[in-house]
């Protein structure tokens, strides 16, 4: 049977609860296929290295879905899957996981610091507080200057400045409002002369 399940997880379907509870023929059959995590036993499930290997396994965090209910509401779990997605280059959004339900993450910065680093993406799922927190914005565009949802956020002429005024068009008014900074918005890109 583990010939099989090596071929792929599917097969796991067909298994009895004793081989469902197999600790090496789930792992490997979470190494071909993490979504196979849905045929091991709930104590696997609620097993985290089990659910790391079969989430790490599914780009999408699909996985996710099978793991069991304490084990999602782990913050190292997550933590541990966003810096391997990291260093991967896996961009993992968290809002495949059931955690973008749990607002204690979104509003966790070492979190969202982390989701940001797999994915810039993650930036809009960040509580209120935190996408108006100055280094979870710098963040965002240190990992993507050109992604335009994080400039709405920008409250700091800085920023701005920093980033040759991209997407001025996000700037609060105020800031738009202000002579001396749109005066050199403009002389560097006559584009700006229409915000």
């Amino acid at each position: 049977f583990l010939e099989l399940v090596r071929l792929g997880g599917g097969f796991l379907i067909y298994a009895s609860q004793e081989l469902k509870n197999d600790r090496d023929l789930i792992l490997a059959a979470i190494t071909k296929n993490g979504n196979a995590l849905q045929f091991a036993s709930s104590e696997l499930q609620n097993d985290s290295k089990i659910v790391f290997a079969a989430v790490t396994q599914t780009p999408n965090g699909n996985a996710f879905k099978y793991v069991s209910d304490r084990l999602q509401n782990d913050r190292e779990i997550l933590l541990n899957v966003l810096v391997d997605a990291t260093l991967k280059n896996i961009p993992y959004s968290i809002s495949y996981y059931n955690y973008i339900a749990n607002t204690k993450f979104c509003d966790d910065k070492e979190v969202v610091l982390k989701a940001i680093s797999a994915s810039v993406n993650n930036f809009k799922y960040a509580s209120s507080r935190l996408k108006d927190d100055r280094e979870v914005v710098l963040a965002a565009l240190k990992k993507d200057i050109y992604f335009p949802f994080v400039y709405a956020y920008i409250k700091d002429r800085e920023i701005f400045i920093a980033n040759n005024y991209e997407h001025l068009e996000y700037a609060p008014s105020d800031l738009r409002a202000d002579s001396k900074f749109m005066y050199k918005a403009i002389t560097g890109d006559g584009y700006n002369l229409k915000y």
